[in-house]
């Protein structure tokens, strides 16, 4: 496998399939494999932390179900998925279970109803800590019934949303800045 070639690849052009080639599945039937992801029988949050650790060798990834982080620079990997529900107009996406992290979050964002694209933000601990902690998910993104994102949500955390590489990148390397 030519990470180069992956690297180049979720630098242009993501697809969740690009995810999934690097951890392996690129030879398996592309249908079944959406079955398998719109089912939940695929882990995606495992795949793509596994993805993330493919390209962070200044860091390890830490023991399973370690507390507050998943890597040990204190970043954690967040991916989730646009909702898909009776009422079309709108989908949401919901970024939960973040109360108990403490660093940046490295997360990815995978619009079904936009052919599985992948959208990437890196969010620093200093702008979500202040967001509630509740059992409602507290930021929710909404997308048009295409998968395209919209509102006003958008217009906040636009500043989040970078490429590939800097979501793989050391901590130390991004200023984030007026946040």
């Amino acid at each position: 496998m030519d990470i180069n070639f992956y690297r180049k690849k979720l630098e242009n052009d993501p697809t969740l399939f690009d995810l999934l080639a690097i951890r392996g599945y690129d030879k398996h039937d592309k249908k079944l494999m959406l079955q398998h992801i719109n089912s939940g029988e695929i882990a995606m949050g495992s795949i793509w932390e596994n993805a993330l650790s493919m390209f962070m060798s200044f860091t390890q990834k830490c023991s399973l179900n370690s507390m507050a982080m998943d890597w040990e620079d204190g970043t954690d990997g967040k991916f989730v998925m646009t909702s898909i529900n009776n009422n079309i107009k709108e989908l949401k996406v919901s970024l939960g279970g973040i109360n108990n992290k403490t660093g940046t979050l490295r997360v990815c964002i995978c619009s079904r109803q936009d052919n599985y694209k992948l959208y990437f933000m890196l969010i620093p601990y200093s702008v979500y800590s202040n967001w509630p902690t509740n059992t409602c998910s507290p930021l929710k993104l909404a997308f048009d019934r295409d998968g395209i994102p919209k509102g006003s949500k958008w217009k906040e955390y636009a500043g989040f949303v970078v490429p590939f590489s800097l979501v793989s990148a050391p901590m130390s390397t991004i200023k984030f800045v007026n946040k």
